[in-house]
């Protein structure tokens, strides 16, 4: 944080505009850690009822272990060069570290929009309200927003090949992965599309 303070400038005045940032999850997870006296990775798993949901592969890197069912992970590759082992602490904290399964994705992603995270809905109401800030049209609190076939979409996507989307009007959730960076623009038209395409009766 202070070597951000003492090389970039400042992008603008607070509330004025949007830039998507990992320095900015890193001051979130640190106002986390001091608020709930716990570490990131704890406090995750309690506030956002990790357990309770069943996730059987999800666990915060080097905080915690893999959990004992949990398959192997996948491998990740920026081109050719495989990735897959680098030390996670240069996306660590709260800019990232989080090894999710796409199923565990998929649920708590379904889990956060069905209103079973949180324990007051004003606050996914909060999350989700845009503000006039430019820029406040593409990003809420965590959540990226795009409009797909007429449909808005909350999502999120990891850098390593990671992407989950919601549908409010079909009120449908998807997830995938990819091991390549190469993949993520397929990737991405993937999940938009089976998020906004209208729940059949075979569908669960």
């Amino acid at each position: 944080m202070r070597l951000t303070m003492e090389y970039a400038d400042p992008f603008g005045a607070p509330g004025q505009a949007f830039r998507y940032s990992d320095t900015g999850y890193v001051l979130v997870g640190d106002i986390v850690e001091r608020l709930t006296h716990l570490d990131l990775a704890a406090a995750a798993r309690r506030e956002l009822k990790l357990d309770r949901l069943g996730l059987t592969a999800t666990w915060w890197e080097i905080f915690e272990p893999a959990p004992s069912g949990a398959a192997p992970r996948a491998r990740q590759y920026l081109g050719d060069i495989e990735l897959t082992n680098i030390h996670p602490s240069i996306d660590l904290y709260g800019g990232g570290g989080l090894v999710m399964s796409a199923r565990d994705i998929t649920t708590f992603f379904s889990a956060l929009f069905e209103g079973r995270i949180y324990d007051r809905r004003q606050t996914l109401h909060e999350m989700l309200r845009q503000g006039r800030h430019v820029g406040a049209e593409q990003y809420r609190l965590g959540m990226f927003v795009r409009r797909v076939g007429g449909q808005e979409l909350y999502c999120h996507g990891g850098v390593w090949g990671a992407m989950a989307c919601y549908s409010p009007a079909t009120k449908r959730t998807a997830a995938g992965v990819t091991t390549s960076r190469d993949g993520c623009e397929a990737l991405i038209a993937i999940v938009d599309a089976a998020a906004s395409r209208p729940a059949s009766g075979a569908d669960k």
